[in-house]
């Protein structure tokens, strides 16, 4: 369109902007942790369909936006079981689950042992 190194320089601009958008969508994934995000809501968010989002994120990220937020969330529930002032309740509150229950079954899956285990031997 404009010549190799033009047209270069445009693809380069291309993908810093979609780089931009991820990291939004990346930042607003770890600031509000709690809320009930799906693709098509951090698409918006980034100005792009799901499915280039998607697929950006995935490339940008290492992997799906939701799985994204699911190992964001299991590492913030980690650091509060290890330092142990919290309860299950406040943990699964702040991380965006609805119940201990609901965030102890996931932990379970995630990690492989239930949360009160894992505090027990956190290292402190």
């Amino acid at each position: 369109l404009f010549g190799t190194g033009a047209d270069e320089q445009l693809q380069a601009t291309f993908k810093v902007v979609k780089n931009i958008k991820t990291n939004v969508s990346d930042a607003v994934i770890k600031t509000r942790v709690i809320a009930a995000w799906t693709v098509g809501g951090l698409a918006a968010i980034a100005g792009m369909s799901r499915s280039a989002f998607s697929a950006r994120f995935r490339e940008v990220m290492g992997c799906p936006p939701i799985e994204y937020l699911a190992r964001w969330r299991m590492a913030i529930a980690k650091q509060a079981l290890a330092q142990g002032a919290k309860s299950l309740d406040r943990i699964a509150d702040e991380i965006g689950y609805e119940s201990a229950s609901a965030f102890s079954t996931a932990f379970r899956k995630r990690q492989g042992c239930p949360p009160s285990r894992f505090a027990r031997e956190a290292p402190a």
